[in-house]
């Protein structure tokens, strides 16, 4: 079982780094939800893999991404541009 945490912090820490190289290179947008999306995916795999290695500050960090991934849903779903969360436009 420690194992399939260990490779879930891996798998997480690639998601994450995918999708913020999506957005430095144009792919994705910022207001795009699928930004969001992944950056939570990410996250809970690398939180999950905190149960097999504890580190606290890690643990922190990995909240506050959360709540920054949700809050980023959250805007997109609730954004004064209709269809800009599904374009991934910067309007």
């Amino acid at each position: 079982m420690e194992i399939l945490l260990i490779v879930s912090g891996f798998a997480g820490m690639a998601v994450a780094l995918a999708t913020y190289a999506a957005l430095a290179s144009g792919r994705l947008g910022h207001n795009d939800a699928r930004y969001y999306l992944l950056n939570l995916i990410g996250t809970l795999l690398i939180l999950a893999s905190l149960f097999a290695q504890w580190n606290f500050p890690a643990f922190v960090t990995q909240i506050l991404w959360i709540i920054f991934s949700l809050f980023g849903l959250w805007r997109t779903r609730h954004s004064s541009h209709p269809g800009a969360a599904a374009r991934g436009a910067d309007e």
